[in-house]
């Protein structure tokens, strides 16, 4: 280790996000889905009666969200159209992959596991031997169950962040509220 690094490091948590946006309200040409949660009235089924779906995928309820219940992601034949060009069974396909995917990040969301970075850089104070922060970066919206996806999906800007991001994510990650995992680069000496 050179002295510049032994007088610099890169800190990084990562915090549960607990004002995520809904992914469904935030993108509109997202598929709809309709719950069966405590506000919903009536079941799931009679609310599709008379609806056109071109592909339809079950998704399960959240396990700690109690308002949102089991629900239905759908496209219509619209949908698949306007995504894709046209309406064929491969592309009906593609939407059934592409609503897999949608429900479970909006299962996700509804779980908590929505996930934001605080990046900070630091170094030792010349004069009186502390470190004292240089910088700070954050960016928010991860949304995910799995903590190795915020390794491929958080874009950090140099080896020392990413370095940082895989040890918070890889040595300390717990779960806990509010901070998740921190890491710094270069490890703090003991």
């Amino acid at each position: 280790m050179t002295d510049t690094q032994q007088d610099t490091r890169t800190r990084i948590e990562i915090v549960h996000d607990e004002s995520a946006d809904d992914p469904v309200a935030n993108d509109d040409g997202a598929p709809i889905i309709v719950s069966q949660g405590k506000w919903c009235d009536p079941s799931i089924h009679e609310q599709m009666r008379g609806i056109s779906c071109a592909v339809r995928v079950d998704v399960p309820g959240s396990q700690t969200n109690r308002s949102a219940g089991a629900a239905v992601a759908y496209a219509t034949p619209a949908h698949v159209r306007e995504w894709y060009g046209e309406d064929t069974p491969e592309t009906r396909e593609k939407t059934r992959t592409s609503l897999e995917a949608f429900g479970r990040e909006w299962r996700n969301w509804a779980d908590g596991y929505s996930f934001g970075y605080v990046l900070t850089r630091e170094r030792v104070c010349g004069e009186c031997g502390t470190w004292e922060e240089v910088e700070t970066d954050s960016c928010w919206g991860y949304i995910t169950d799995e903590p190795s996806e915020l390794i491929e999906w958080m874009d950090m800007p140099d080896d020392d962040a990413r370095a940082a991001l895989r040890d918070a994510i890889d040595n300390h990650w717990d779960g806990g509220y509010p901070v998740v995992a921190r890491g710094v680069h270069p490890a703090e000496e003991d």
